[in-house]
């Protein structure tokens, strides 16, 4: 076995680092020692218990509030499949419902000011009105876009005039601001549904 050589700088840097640390612990923290290999470190029952429970409702509380903003987030595909009972829409409760010459009116009025997201929403509320006009949709306040839809399905072009409540469900879920574009797609759909409307009247 060979033997160590001393005259290493490796070594004689630990060995110098190792009584530097030997010597300030000796000098300036000899208390803080003693009291540190004096002490008793093991924690009782009722501390271990207490910490693992508040471990547990933190981690639950953080798992509902998830599953909270997940289901926030789905509502409107819930209730459009129809999985969840629809929330009451904010504008069926208006007690007096306009003539949809009114919305009509009201939507260019607010596409002048530029305002196309009360635009959008004033040609969803024309179309409801005249679905409730020519009885094929009559109006509920219960009543979803889902629903709506669905009665839609049985006129020709549906797909189109789906534009307006596709348009009208990112109204009520998020404060996003609509370009003249989407007023424009969704006044095209409301044209071609009034159209449709008018030639079959008796």
């Amino acid at each position: 076995m060979g033997s160590f050589d001393k005259s290493d700088w490796n070594w004689q840097i630990e060995q110098f680092q190792r009584r530097t640390s030997e010597w300030l612990e000796l000098n300036f923290f000899p208390a803080a020692e003693q009291a540190i290999r004096g002490t008793d470190w093991t924690l009782s029952d009722w501390v271990v218990n207490g910490t693992i429970w508040l471990a547990w409702a933190i981690l639950g509380s953080a798992i509902a509030w998830m599953i909270w903003q997940i289901f926030k987030i789905m509502r409107p595909y819930l209730e459009t499949v129809g999985w969840l009972r629809p929330r009451m829409r904010t504008e069926a409760k208006i007690p007096v419902t306009p003539a949809a010459i009114e919305w009509e009116q009201r939507s260019q009025n607010f596409a002048g000011q530029g305002e196309y997201r009360e635009a959008c929403r004033a040609l969803y509320m024309a179309m409801l009105q005249r679905l409730h006009e020519a009885t094929l949709a009559p109006q509920q306040p219960s009543r979803t876009d889902g629903e709506y839809l669905q009665l839609l399905r049985h006129i020709p072009r549906w797909q189109t005039y789906q534009i307006l409540l596709s348009t009208h469900e990112r109204l009520c879920f998020n404060d996003e601001m609509l370009s003249v574009s989407s007023f424009e797609r969704c006044q095209q759909a409301y044209q071609e549904l009034n159209h449709y409307l008018s030639s079959i009247r008796p």
